[in-house]
């Protein structure tokens, strides 16, 4: 009888998950042409909070970088600002 049955990669579908664009659990299983049933419902609990999380922690992430990025450029525009100063005198 298990041969009737497709094995779930639990851990792949919810790396999928994660790299769609759907944030609803539900929805994602729907276009992945997944049932719902009580099985699934245990097998994805807490996707949905744990997506928000790693958004969240990306968005962190992208802005510390872009922060550096700016103070960055402004540090140089400075220095040579300076620089240019110093060479007028």
């Amino acid at each position: 009888m298990t041969g009737l049955y497709k094995r779930i990669n639990w851990v792949d579908l919810k790396r999928r998950f994660f790299k769609s664009e759907v944030l609803s659990v539900q929805e994602f299983l729907r276009i992945e042409g997944m049932r719902n049933t009580g099985n699934t419902f245990d097998k994805t609990v807490g996707w949905g909070k744990d997506k928000e999380r790693f958004i969240v922690k990306q968005e962190k992430k992208l802005n510390k970088k872009i922060i550096s990025e700016y103070a960055e450029s402004e540090a140089r525009r400075t220095v040579k600002e300076r620089t240019k100063y110093r060479l007028l005198f």
